[in-house]
């Protein structure tokens, strides 16, 4: 059996090879508007690409003009991973990841709760859908009441 470091490592060097990122992050926008997943929703959160992971920079521009507000994670242990709102002005800083995140006031981070949909990235993935993330657990923990 193939260790789940092992999966994630080969995830990351095919998602290197792949020869269109753009074209499937726009797929993928696509797809999540045209299935109604965004319809009559308020408050999504998105991520930023990091790694070759999947760019969400589509699905965000089509969040935002249809008057969703955009959300994007922020890691400040101990607590859970909470959620700032950004929006196309909205400075970003590197967290103690390198991954950049919304700089804004503590008082306007949410939990996953308050939000309608949730867009985790994942890099691996099994046959039945679950993701496996980069092992640190924060969306487990932050979307354990699901």
């Amino acid at each position: 059996m193939v260790s789940l470091s092992r999966m994630r490592t080969e995830a990351r060097e095919a998602r290197r090879l792949y020869p269109d990122p753009q074209k499937a992050a726009r797929a993928v926008s696509n797809a999540v508007t045209s299935l109604g997943w965004i319809d009559g929703v308020g408050r999504v959160s998105a991520t930023v690409a990091d790694d070759g992971e999947l760019d969400p920079a589509p699905l965000v521009t089509a969040c935002r003009l249809r008057g969703i507000e955009v959300y994007f994670p922020v890691m400040r242990d101990p607590a859970p991973i909470q959620f700032a709102p950004a929006g196309s002005d909205t400075p970003f800083v590197a967290n103690r990841f390198g991954i950049p995140e919304p700089e804004v006031e503590q008082d306007l981070l949410v939990t996953a709760r308050e939000l309608d949909v949730v867009f985790a990235p994942g890099g691996v993935f099994d046959a039945a859908g679950p993701r496996a993330g980069r092992g640190q657990g924060y969306y487990d923990r932050a979307l354990s009441f699901c």
